[in-house]
């Protein structure tokens, strides 16, 4: 089996001239579905004789036979068909045999896309993974995020702030579909030329100006808890806490440990200037307030421990996140008034 190859790497093969007559596309982000079709549509399909060389269609509502007619018909005043078959993770067992089949020996005349939503480690999915040139589209992760989103919002006209940027990419469940929605709306409201701000996302998620998310995170964390009550509040009325309960906990272990290991630095009486902070780390440890830059080490251990119990917790009981989270607030409260 090849390497997979990536969204880009497929384009790049495209526009070289050297693209095979079928590939097998999978993955679970649904925006690199979109991206994939509009490469085809641009490298392979003619506006003029689209009617008669184009066609999508849906694994749960083909037949065979249907499919096959379409993949063996000539080019009509092209030198190419296209063929795309999206949800193929939905196939029956007689269009799954077709398809390995038809896979082993396409048509040189007609371009084959094969969608499938997901990861294809059942049976089937190996072996045609095994007999297709293949194209992952999970969503990037690191350095290749932060790419993907400062290249969106550049196509938009805008640029966007460390603040903002890293807002986005530290999320853990991101899909760029939604990036690409809030990134627009974004654009919506600053026109041409404007910079994306922290302030500017907390507008477009729709938060009341006196909440920020940066400072929520930091208060829940240092043990500021009436500050932090009166954010999850305000949260609540237009963020699904449910949702964004696993996000918002990871950012909160985040600067605990941080507060945790900026106090061993200190014990220890390594020099700023010597420190091991990456440029991500030492971005989120200068954004801290003094409060809980001084959390002393065990009480930022005890906090973090209580972070991760609730986590646990949450994915094991009926208790609803939002009182998960006001215990939360409670505990840490509790720890950073016993500081001596």
């Amino acid at each position: 089996m090849a390497k997979a190859l990536s969204v880009d790497e497929f384009r790049k093969t495209a526009e070289a001239g050297k693209a095979k007559p079928v590939y097998f596309a999978s993955g679970a982000e649904v925006y690199l579905f979109d991206e994939l079709i509009r490469i085809v549509q641009e490298r392979f399909v003619d506006d003029a004789t689209r009617d008669f060389n184009y066609d999508i269609f849906h694994a749960d509502s083909i037949a065979p036979q249907d499919l096959s007619a379409a993949l063996k018909a000539l080019p009509m005043m092209a030198s190419v068909r296209v063929v795309i078959l999206k949800h193929t993770e939905l196939a029956g067992t007689a269009l799954q045999k077709y398809l390995l089949e038809y896979a082993s020996q396409p048509s040189p005349d007609t371009f084959f896309l094969m969608l499938y939503e997901g990861e294809a480690n059942n049976a089937w999915g190996k072996k045609v993974l095994k007999a297709a040139p293949t194209i992952t589209c999970d969503s990037p992760k690191g350095p290749a995020l932060r790419k993907w989103v400062e290249t969106l919002t550049s196509r938009y006209g805008l640029t966007i702030q460390e603040e903002a940027l890293e807002l986005i990419v530290s999320h853990p469940s991101i899909r760029l579909m939604d990036v690409q929605n809030e990134l627009e709306k974004a654009s919506l409201l600053l026109g041409e030329g404007g910079e994306i701000t922290l302030e500017v996302m907390q507008v477009v998620w729709g938060l009341q100006p006196d909440v920020n998310i940066w400072v929520f995170f930091d208060r829940v964390a240092s043990g500021r808890r009436k500050e932090a009550m009166r954010d999850l509040v305000n949260f609540g009325v237009t963020l699904d806490l449910e949702k964004e309960a696993g996000f918002f906990l990871s950012q909160i272990g985040r600067r605990l440990r941080l507060a945790w290991k900026e106090q061993i630095y200190d014990q220890q009486r390594i020099p700023s200037s010597h420190r091991a902070w990456s440029g991500k780390t030492d971005f989120q440890w200068r954004m801290a307030s003094t409060m809980l830059k001084t959390l002393p080490s065990d009480k930022a251990l005890q906090a973090l421990q209580d972070v991760i119990d609730l986590d646990r917790e949450r994915k094991s009981t009926t208790k609803s996140t939002d009182f998960l989270f006001q215990a939360l607030l409670h505990s840490t409260a509790l720890r950073r008034r016993s500081t001596p």
